[in-house]
């Protein structure tokens, strides 16, 4: 069985405030990690939350989780629920990522009922796989 867990965070900006870069080195790390770790997920950015899926060995989602949550990078973390699961959502995405606002990356958005103001705070934790789900299926690989 592998565990699934999701959360949404308030993006902590650098003193630079160059968040399109850090989202970037976040996907580039996270990817590196993951795929030594045997993880994948998905990542969700809107310039001001993140919202991420991520799967695997549960001790292992656990300590990243846990590494999360002392990052810099994120505040007010909210953890939208896990479950265990037989066969993993994200096969192939070591960790794939969304920055969202293009008009396209709306639409996806409208069609689960969400806008591009908000909509990480309408989600629970089956709403963001799905939605992360459909990120996914929109690109083709990793970042």
């Amino acid at each position: 069985m592998i565990k699934q867990t999701c959360y949404v965070s308030l993006c902590q900006a650098g003193a630079d405030g160059r968040v399109l870069s850090m989202f970037r080195d976040i996907l580039t790390v996270s990817q590196r990690n993951n795929r030594a770790n045997g993880l994948s997920g998905y990542l969700l950015f809107d310039r001001h939350y993140f919202a991420q899926v991520l799967e695997g060995d549960p001790r292992v989602v656990d300590a990243t989780i846990a590494r999360i949550k002392d990052d810099p990078r994120h505040r007010d973390i909210v953890l939208l629920g896990y479950r265990e699961r037989r066969v993993r959502q994200f096969e192939g995405w070591a960790m794939g990522g969304a920055m969202i606002e293009a008009i396209h990356d709306r639409e996806i958005l409208l069609r689960r009922g969400l806008d591009s103001k908000g909509w990480q705070r309408k989600l629970d934790g089956e709403g963001l796989i799905n939605l992360a789900l459909d990120f996914a299926a929109s690109r083709s690989t990793d970042i």
